[in-house]
């Protein structure tokens, strides 16, 4: 009988000592998860959206009136403690490259929104300031479009249409994995803001030019207003 006694004993501690430590396991693999997805999307980030319109008294969704502004982005880049600030606007569109064709996001914006998603490149370059206020045909790809449309051949320098259009790609960016909500961050294309809404998502002189979808901005973890950073540009060669 002592002998089952201490059996048990000893069965109920190592049970105990075991779960303890599975459920630190499992904790520390949650925070780990978190805190990747956390780093993929960019720490001290903030998204900032339009309100929600109406119509005919019925609420749309958020988003859906054009309240923000391309000159909003900029005051709020002038803002304390803010690293960087980028307009944006997006919108859905297929991609060919030769005899194949994706379809993905195509997200208008400047080059501080890499630096408020902390998003270097894996290839290639950023717009210049030159391409951005002449609404330039470039465009940069995300890691799953360079998979899918060019599968093993380096992307840059090579044409892609967007909506018909031809555009040249000049830079590749890092693979940044799944979003908290589950979506592909890779599975897009950047033009410059100004592009996307001249050659690619106007509508004539009924567009507001200066209304952008949302504002990606950056807090400064430092607490110091600094200017912001650009990439240093990697090797041509994709993948390096």
């Amino acid at each position: 009988m002592n002998k089952l006694r201490s059996f048990l004993t000893m069965l109920g501690i190592v049970v105990g000592v075991a779960s303890v430590i599975a459920m630190v396991a499992l904790g520390s693999g949650a925070r780990a998860q978190v805190d990747e997805q956390i780093r993929s999307f960019g720490a001290n980030v903030l998204v900032i959206e339009p309100i929600a319109g109406r119509s005919g008294g019925v609420r749309l969704a958020s988003g859906s009136s054009p309240t923000l502004t391309e000159l909003d982005a900029r005051g709020i880049a002038g803002l304390s403690l803010v690293r960087a600030s980028a307009p944006s606007v997006r919108g859905r569109a297929q991609i060919v490259h030769r005899n194949r064709n994706w379809s993905t996001t195509v997200n208008g914006t400047t080059v501080d929104y890499f630096v408020a998603r902390d998003w270097p490149l894996s290839a290639g370059r950023h717009f210049s300031t030159k391409e951005e206020s002449s609404s330039d045909k470039v465009v940069l790809v995300g890691h799953t479009i360079a998979r899918e449309l060019f599968q093993g051949e380096n992307p840059v320098g090579a044409e892609i249409r967007i909506l018909n259009a031809p555009f040249q790609v000049i830079g590749v960016l890092a693979a940044k994995g799944q979003s908290g909500v589950g979506t592909n961050q890779d599975d897009v294309v950047f033009v410059p803001i100004s592009t996307a809404k001249r050659r690619l998502f106007g509508g004539g002189d009924v567009v507001d030019r200066q209304s952008v979808a949302y504002i990606c901005r950056r807090r400064d973890a430092a607490r110091t207003c600094k200017a912001p950073r650009r990439y240093p540009q990697p090797d041509p060669r994709l993948g390096q």
